[in-house]
């Protein structure tokens, strides 16, 4: 079975997928968000059928909590991603991971202090943490649309970062490795339904259905299934749900090889990606036997 950090390592390249996506379909993102979650959750009913469901309400409880905050992130997430594309979206994730750090900690305090006792562990987490907060800060060059984004970035960011504990803290009800696809499809399915929900109290006459939503629906929708379920998973092997986000920090790597190959301009700084590289490394070094 994979680790968390190697499991997080495959998540950073399809996270490049979930960003720049709508860059290319620049579509509504709570429509969007709907449709391609709505596909993920029938892709996954089968499960419903063959594997059992866990037992505690909390489980239940803990995804619904999930899929209503991600129904907001991911609308945000979209509407960026349409207007200024992947690079720049995916600075929102530091803050969110900063956020998810110190929820975890609240929860599992007692856990949090002894995985700390050791002063080479937390000098190395804390190193990791800043050089890829530092990295994010510089990754995106003389970029006129920061300012005019940062209001939203901050937001989804704040959201964000309440998830993954959620997620982890979900997880912690299961008790057999499959039953994660159970979770990712409440999640998925309680998601898409609240997205379609939300856009129907808007009353802004916008419909629901087109071509372009259910294509992107049907490309997204394996996406959501195998991502998300590798992400609860390694949220729910992680020691705080926060290293796994920055682990996927590296999508912003990706995307600007991405960028590269294609010969767009990706506005990052060589330098910024060695740091974001080398808090990867230290933080999988410093958490190892936990």
């Amino acid at each position: 079975m994979m680790t968390w950090w190697g499991l997080a390592l495959v998540i950073s390249f399809g996270t490049c997928v979930f960003f720049n996506l709508n860059k290319t379909f620049q579509l509504d993102g709570l429509r969007a968000r709907g449709w391609s979650t709505g596909c993920a959750a029938l892709i996954l009913t089968p499960c419903l059928f063959v594997f059992d469901w866990p037992d505690s309400p909390v489980f239940y409880v803990c995804a619904f909590a999930a899929a209503l905050l991600m129904s907001y992130a991911g609308e945000i997430t979209f509407n960026l991603s349409a207007k200024y594309g992947g690079p720049l979206v995916s600075l929102s994730k530091p803050l969110a991971i900063l956020c998810a750090f110190f929820i975890w900690a609240a929860i599992e305090f007692s856990e949090t202090i002894v995985m700390l006792s050791d002063p080479l562990r937390v000098l190395g987490i804390s190193l990791a943490f800043v050089l890829a907060f530092w990295s994010q800060l510089r990754l995106i060059k003389d970029n006129v649309n920061i300012k005019q984004a940062m209001k939203y970035l901050i937001v989804a960011a704040l959201i964000s970062g309440m998830v993954s504990p959620i997620v982890k803290y979900g997880m912690s009800y299961t008790v057999e490795v499959q039953q994660v696809l159970i979770w990712i499809f409440f999640f998925h399915g309680l998601g898409s339904i609240l997205c379609f929900t939300r856009h129907a109290l808007k009353r802004n006459n916008e419909p629901v259905y087109s071509k372009g939503f259910v294509k992107f629906g049907l490309t997204l929708g394996p996406f959501h299934v195998v991502i998300g379920a590798m992400f609860a998973w390694a949220v729910h092997l992680s020691p705080n749900p926060a290293f796994v986000s920055l682990i996927t920090l590296l999508s912003t790597v990706w995307l600007m090889l991405y960028y590269a190959l294609r010969g767009q301009e990706a506005h990052v700084k060589p330098k910024s990606v060695a740091m974001l590289l080398t808090a990867a490394v230290v933080l999988v070094l410093s958490t190892k036997g936990i």
